[in-house]
């Protein structure tokens, strides 16, 4: 990923952000929408944790930023598992996140304190 970056900011002159990246603190569910990402290690070395998620988030950030990169944005860091915060607006209590175990905060709305958002 570090060469792509440096690849594209060389090639189009452009500031490079990635846009999205998301990694789950758990395998539980906190709704009733099945989990896009269920397994342990989705990732070799990065388990389905707190210090999982943190660790591969920060990993990517200065993987982009070491190839001249200038930011990291989260895929919907608040898409916790709670009624009222369903993707669908026809059935919005009725639909959950099926991205819950992805979010930064935890199914009690705690915000994961190993995530380190500076640069």
């Amino acid at each position: 990923m570090q060469s792509n970056v440096a690849d594209m900011k060389a090639r189009y002159g452009k500031p490079v952000v990635i846009v999205e990246t998301s990694y789950p603190f758990t395998t539980g569910n906190g709704d009733s929408d099945s989990n896009v990402i269920t397994a342990a290690t989705p990732c070799s070395g990065y388990p389905a944790s707190a210090t999982g998620q943190a660790n591969n988030f920060n990993a990517i950030k200065t993987v982009i930023q070491n190839g001249g990169g200038v930011g990291v944005f989260w895929w919907e860091p608040t898409w916790v598992g709670t009624a009222g915060n369903g993707w669908d607006p026809t059935n919005i209590n009725g639909t959950g996140s099926e991205w819950d175990n992805q979010a930064v905060f935890d199914f009690n709305f705690r915000l994961n304190p190993n995530i380190n958002w500076n640069p």
